[in-house]
């Protein structure tokens, strides 16, 4: 593996933020979000979802800065899944664990953003320590292949997550 973990400050505008929160809260009784670890996700979802323009005008970035032009994106609906929990109704800690490969011969990478400010729900990986989720920043790192937990987020979290399945051996 080669990419290890990249930080990109700033990467998410604050409009883009205001945008896929509000997509977000807008749809969370729709059936698109399903119960995940304690919080709601579109992840697991198997139907088209209609995204807004801020996901894909974030995820077009991402696959720019990133070199992936040819990267398969990750089986959930275009590559990207949204998640929610508003902090009070449970303790939703996701505890150490690899997320899984989907294409043999790839591992899997996500770029995740918060859109909300939040208070806890940091990203643990083993060997590299403890990432504050701050508003509109982008962690990316090799969630099949790096043993990491997400602490609890104390009020309300609206993650983002693109993700990508990387061929094994490619440099970036």
């Amino acid at each position: 593996m080669s990419i290890g973990i990249l930080e990109l400050p700033g990467f998410v505008t604050e409009q883009e933020c205001e945008d896929l929160l509000s997509w977000t809260k807008s749809n969370l009784s729709n059936s698109i979000f399903l119960p995940a670890c304690g919080r709601v996700s579109t992840r697991e979802y198997r139907g088209d979802i209609s995204y807004p323009e801020a996901a894909f005008s974030v995820q077009s970035r991402l696959i720019k800065h990133l070199g992936f032009d040819t990267v398969i994106k990750a089986p959930f609906p275009h590559g990207i899944y949204s998640g929610y929990s508003d902090g009070k109704t449970c303790d939703a800690q996701y505890h150490a664990h690899r997320d899984p490969v989907y294409i043999p011969d790839t591992y899997t990478l996500h770029c995740n953003v918060v859109t909300t400010k939040t208070s806890g729900g940091s990203v643990t990986i083993d060997g590299y320590g403890t990432y504050e989720m701050n508003k509109g920043n982008i962690l990316v790192f090799p969630v099949s292949e790096l043993m990491h937990e997400v602490g609890s987020a104390r009020d309300e979290r609206n993650l983002w997550v693109f993700g990508f399945c990387i061929k094994k051996g490619r440099n970036k």
